[in-house]
């Protein structure tokens, strides 16, 4: 019996990519936190390593690109769910980060002039540098961090940020009363 080409390619490319997902999951270990100090970010006036950007203790990570669609659908409601915590005191633990190659400056006039999005605060790191510190597949992404940095859960695509299981899931990871 003989196997059609077709099927010979499919069978290859699937078994390279399960080799690949394979291969990359044995370099990086669950357990070992994130490489945060390589990564800098920037607020169109200065720049820091992403490390020494976030607060001690839990943390939230949430990664989007201006040319994403799903991502551009779902900041309204991550700008929402920033107000939320920036009214309880927690805004410091929820960074938006834009994976853009673009200016900062062009970043957060799409924010406000095509999504309308007045009050959402994003940084800005080199798009190719993401991938080497966070396990990344597509945009957005979201990652929930414990205080040693090590990553809690991820969620690849958008997320409900404002039905009331995700919101209380995010706070309660947060320490942050509903």
């Amino acid at each position: 019996m003989t196997i059609p080409f077709p099927i010979k390619m499919l069978t290859c490319l699937f078994a390279s990519l399960f080799w690949a997902q394979s291969a990359a999951a044995q370099l990086a270990n669950p357990d070992d936190p994130l490489a945060l100090h390589l990564l800098e970010v920037r607020d169109g006036k200065s720049s820091k390593l992403m490390s020494d950007a976030l607060p001690d203790g839990p943390v939230i990570i949430h990664l989007w690109a201006t040319w994403c669609g799903p991502c551009r659908e779902e900041l309204p409601e991550v700008e929402e769910f920033a107000k939320l915590l920036d009214e309880k005191g927690a805004s410091d633990r929820f960074m938006v980060v834009s994976v853009d190659s673009i200016e900062f400056d062009d970043v957060e006039n799409f924010l406000r002039e095509r999504l309308g999005l007045q009050d959402l605060k994003t940084l800005q790191t080199a798009p190719e540098l993401a991938p080497a510190v966070f396990p990344i597949r597509g945009y957005p992404v979201t990652f929930m961090l414990n205080d040693a940095r090590q990553i809690l859960r991820k969620q690849d695509g958008p997320i409900a940020w404002a039905r009331p299981n995700i919101r209380k899931l995010l706070l309660g990871h947060l320490q942050v009363t509903p």
